[in-house]
């Protein structure tokens, strides 16, 4: 498919295929990447293959995290491992709890997994990394099917990355991590595939920066 490019102040938002546009990023550019793929399982394939891009784009010392459904933890961190090294596990509340199928087991969180690029800084970060506690008013779900709360992608970046550092997200969905990053004053680049949603993250990274624009 055909490539559009956006670019809002410091973000910059591509309309296409993560595993078509990754590699055309020079290497060693981004400090985080904060992402939360698809869970189906028809999507499996692409967590190498995402996770070798990402390593090749992060700097030393820079950092992954990644929400993702609990069945796949075995297939995920296989994926990780030889390039990234697993640091510690923390969960997202569900806000849903459902049961799901197949398994007869209520989902009451999701699993958060942070990975570093060879040695990293030791920075304090909140209580296992319990991002989402406590509840906002979870607009996320009326944007996207599966969007996330804003502070899935707010922690990690406020506590693991400094002003003007580069945040990528390659599944952007309505925009959540990039909004966080012009929040806090971080450069981002997001990928989205899905036409609907690239538009609704443009509007939304533009009405962040120009909030930030006005609280300057």
């Amino acid at each position: 498919m055909a490539i559009t490019w956006v670019e809002i102040g410091d973000s910059r938002l591509a309309l296409g295929d993560c595993m078509d546009i990754l590699p055309t990023l020079p290497a060693g550019i981004i400090d985080a990447v904060v992402t939360d793929p698809p869970y189906a399982k028809e999507y499996n394939y692409l967590w190498r293959p995402m996770t070798e891009q990402c390593t090749r784009l992060l700097r030393c010392g820079g950092h992954l995290f990644t929400l993702l459904g609990q069945y796949q933890l075995p297939l995920v961190m296989a994926a990780f491992d030889g390039l990234l090294s697993f640091r510690w596990i923390g969960i997202l509340p569900n806000q849903n709890q459902p049961i799901m199928h197949g398994w007869n087991i209520k989902v009451c969180q999701k699993p958060f997994l942070w990975f570093t690029k060879g040695d990293a800084i030791n920075r304090l970060i909140c209580d296992n990394l319990a991002i989402a506690a406590p509840r906002s008013d979870w607009i996320s779900k009326s944007l996207h099917e599966w969007g996330q709360d804003i502070r899935m992608a707010w922690t990690p970046i406020m506590h693991c990355t400094n002003k003007g550092d580069t945040i990528l997200d390659p599944f952007v969905g309505s925009g959540t991590t990039l909004v966080a990053a012009t929040m806090l004053g971080r450069k981002s680049i997001g990928i989205e595939i899905d036409e609907k949603y690239f538009d609704i993250a443009v509007k939304r990274v533009t009405a962040a920066q120009m909030q930030l624009r006005l609280n300057l």
